[in-house]
């Protein structure tokens, strides 16, 4: 039972600084590369650019963290859902992983650029973007759909927090299928707002199990 309750609370930590670290690291990314000419780095934006790979680390560390952590609560109710999330995340935080090699390389383009340097640029940031806008959000989906199931139906947690966090996936998904798809329907407002409750729902989850943890009948199974 004390294992349970570490673990909920660790979880749900776990949550709350990902959801920063990639927020903050994808922000701080793209403000460098918005403002960096042939994708040279400058002295005043590599501190920027070094906090932001950083943080995006964190968030891959902190992805299979979870992943970890929640597969043995899952496990006591549906050893296939405990797998399944544990395969999805870990490919998550794999992907998340990934996509700092752009920015990484970046810190070795300093100085004079060259048209090859700048070809090996925009390619890494080519793969960066692909896999930042399908295949991360693809595996994330797939990983709270598994996770938020299982919730509702074992009530470990309120049932009210897993109906938010499907209704919530279903909404980031229209959202990144839309930006995918049709990019001129959707603009940076809207796209936010229908990831929002997405954002706001995982930072409760968070929240929750630091705060109040697993239900009890989680430890009777």
């Amino acid at each position: 039972m004390c294992s349970f309750k570490k673990s909920a609370r660790v979880a749900g930590a776990l949550f709350i600084i990902a959801m920063f670290a990639s927020l903050g690291g994808g922000f701080l990314i793209s403000g460098v590369i918005s403002s960096a000419n042939n994708f040279a780095v400058t002295t005043e934006n590599r501190a920027a650019l070094i906090t932001g790979i950083l943080l995006e680390l964190v968030n891959a560390v902190c992805v299979v963290g979870i992943a970890a952590l929640l597969a043995p609560v899952l496990r006591r109710t549906s050893e296939t859902a405990a797998d399944w999330y544990l395969s999805i995340r870990t490919c998550e935080a794999v992907a998340c992983a990934m996509i700092v090699l752009a920015p990484l390389a970046l810190l070795y383009f300093e100085g004079p650029q060259n048209i090859g340097a700048n070809a090996a640029a925009e390619m890494l940031f080519a793969v960066r973007t692909g896999v930042s806008n399908a295949l991360i959000p693809l595996f994330f989906f797939l990983g709270a759909g598994v996770l938020y199931l299982r919730l509702y139906s074992t009530r470990i947690v309120p049932r009210y927090i897993s109906v938010w966090g499907l209704g919530a996936v279903i909404l980031a998904f229209a959202a990144n299928a839309i930006g995918l798809i049709w990019p001129s329907l959707l603009g940076m407002g809207p796209q936010m707002a229908l990831v929002l409750p997405m954002i706001l729902n995982e930072l409760f989850l968070g929240g929750w199990l630091i705060v109040k943890g697993f239900s009890e009948s989680v430890n009777n199974k």
